[in-house]
């Protein structure tokens, strides 16, 4: 999955470009389709090296994107608990 880079260097910090050279996704905004590539993987490996190479973003984005899901996930099963009852 091959995924444009939005931001521009100017609009960069320095430790954002610095991260670049190894991670050029970092500073990235997730994408959809990056978002729910990210949540079949978690399913098969949570490797965040792995994970981090994969989606070529730093190791903190990738346990970050996992926090969100997981807190994504527990609103939906709260809400269609609230839903249910």
């Amino acid at each position: 999955m091959e995924l444009p880079i939005q931001k521009m260097a100017i609009h960069l910090t320095g430790e954002t470009l610095e991260l670049r050279k190894s991670h050029p996704r970092a500073g990235e905004p997730w994408t959809e389709t990056e978002s729910l590539a990210f949540a079949q993987a978690i399913e098969y490996t949570n490797d965040i090296n792995f994970l981090s190479d994969l989606f070529r973003r730093t190791p903190a984005s990738m346990a970050g994107a996992y926090g969100q899901m997981l807190k994504r996930r527990a609103l939906e099963k709260y809400q269609a608990e609230e839903a249910g009852t």
